[in-house]
């Protein structure tokens, strides 16, 4: 594709605004695992405060009143220090924040995506059923299962979710795992306890699995 060397780099902030007197309003700002740090969007890295409702009053003294000021006001400042000026409630406030990418906004609304579906699997199964969502079947994405898959084992459920994976090469290393079976079991004499197993690690829940018409090759 065609690159375009002479315009600056969109940059983004990772929030939702809507354009209000004096500014714009933050809805909501994207999330991700916590434990993440380096992938969290611009208004949830250590040290920034900025909150739902504030409103954005000025981007580095500029005034922005609609998402077309904001654009052009954060334009070729990805990866840069900005200063947000800020009204909240009565008061106001200021931010020093590193506005991202395109690329790193797609990887916040993919991570923002997750944690939504996580959080609504745990809320309407009452915390029984477990979730994870395999973007791609690349070496990356095999750390991004272990993480996800292994502390939810001792649930009786689990969604694995494979809508929008764009293959890769790893079906068999998860395949294998999801294969794992107990053979024998240790219990404490009390009873007490979720009861562990050998096969070490063998899922005893019940599996779902989510695929669409974008799930692709080694995906499928």
């Amino acid at each position: 594709l065609p690159e375009d060397g002479e315009n600056p780099q969109m940059a983004f902030l990772g929030a939702r605004t809507t354009p209000v007197a004096g500014g714009l309003r933050i809805d909501s700002i994207l999330r991700a695992e916590a434990d993440l740090v380096s992938l969290r969007p611009p208004l949830r890295r250590p040290g920034v405060d900025v909150r739902v409702g504030d409103v954005i009053r000025a981007v580095d003294g500029r005034s922005v009143a609609s998402h077309a000021d904001l654009a052009q006001a954060l334009a070729g400042k990805a990866g840069q220090q900005v200063r947000l000026d800020l009204t909240r409630g009565s008061g106001s406030a200021s931010a020093i924040v590193e506005p991202m990418t395109a690329d790193g906004h797609y990887t916040a609304t993919y991570f923002d995506f997750v944690e939504d579906k996580r959080a609504v699997t745990d809320s309407l199964s009452d915390g029984k059923v477990g979730y994870l969502h395999l973007a791609a079947m690349g070496p990356q994405d095999v750390a991004s299962f272990a993480r996800d898959y292994f502390p939810q084992l001792s649930k009786p459920g689990l969604i694995i979710d494979v809508r929008g994976n764009n293959g890769g090469n790893i079906d068999s290393i998860i395949v294998s795992m999801l294969m794992r079976r107990g053979w024998a079991y240790w219990a404490q004499p009390d009873g007490k306890g979720i009861p562990t197993t050998n096969m070490q690690n063998a899922d005893r829940g019940h599996v779902a699995v989510l695929i669409d018409e974008r799930t692709y090759s080694d995906g499928e």
